[in-house]
């Protein structure tokens, strides 16, 4: 297949290609999170060249692209078990691949900022608590600390897709 075109994290818009299947996507990357139906990893990077406008960070190496966070951890996501209707015992993994790596549970950080001794797996709740409301803004993070209590995930979500709808209202179309 032909290569796709996806954008760089620079504020600008230039573009880079990236072959289809060409190696395995790095944690965290576009590629990844793309996976399982999600949007292709030309449209999420288009999105957050769109919402990232002022972040202008061209690194000297690959290795220190910025990166997409979980804003809610994969691992503690995983960790949230239902009843499974078969035995009785939780043991079914409640939020799935869709529900954790979809838009509004992404957000776009630096490698310092996400790397060893930053973000990492911390929870948004703890993140997010001493983050000005400037920060909150720039990552559409809803300002209501007990959404961003693990077991108010889907609240959360439901909060930031209005926030995300909101911002990019202009670039959706009706079809009613």
């Amino acid at each position: 297949g032909s290569p796709r075109r996806a954008t760089s994290y620079k504020a600008g818009g230039e573009f880079r290609l990236i072959k289809p299947g060409s190696s395995q996507p790095k944690r965290g990357s576009a590629q990844r999170i793309s996976r399982a139906g999600h949007p292709e990893p030309c449209i999420i990077q288009v999105l957050f060249n769109l919402w990232y406008r002022d972040f202008n960070h061209t690194p000297a190496y690959d290795n220190n692209l910025p990166q997409v966070d979980h804003i809610f951890p994969q691992s503690a996501l995983k960790r949230v078990k239902v009843e499974n209707p078969k035995t009785g015992r939780k043991d079914v993994m409640k939020y799935r691949d869709a529900e954790r790596n979809q838009l509004a549970n992404c957000m776009l950080l630096s490698r310092e900022e996400n790397g060893a001794g930053g973000k990492g797996d911390t929870s948004p709740e703890d993140w997010f608590r001493d983050k000005s409301e400037d920060y909150l803004q720039r990552h559409l993070i809803p300002d209501d600390p007990p959404l961003w209590r693990l077991e108010r995930f889907e609240d959360f979500i439901a909060a930031r897709k209005k926030l995300i709808r909101e911002r990019f209202s202009y670039l959706l179309v009706s079809t009613a």
